[in-house]
């Protein structure tokens, strides 16, 4: 096991799992029609550039309780693959199980 951080049960794997699943997810939701333009994002000059903050927005949503009828969209079953939530769950889980049945 590669320890990145001292005293934390942290495996370099993981950290690497969850930047490739990031980069994975943005580049469906900039692919996706439904979603362009969530992380790259016109500017007042219109031009495009990197929207860290639209993001965090964005994959917030599913669990934004202070507006819970934009969360429920999130919840609804045509909307999972665009649920942050949802789909990390399910991705750390089938990471989990195949790192089971293969270490």
């Amino acid at each position: 096991m590669c320890v990145c951080i001292p005293y934390l049960p942290i495996n370099c794997w993981d950290i690497a799992f969850f930047g490739l699943y990031n980069i994975a997810f943005i580049v469906y939701l900039e692919t996706n029609k439904a979603t362009k333009n969530i992380f790259i994002r016109p500017d007042s000059k219109n031009i495009k550039r990197i929207s860290i903050t639209s993001y965090l927005n964005f994959i917030s949503q599913p669990v934004n309780f202070k507006r819970p009828e934009i969360a429920k969209v999130f919840w609804e079953l045509k909307n999972l693959d665009i649920n942050y939530v949802a789909v990390s769950g399910i991705a750390w889980l089938g990471k989990a199980i195949i790192s089971n049945l293969c270490f």
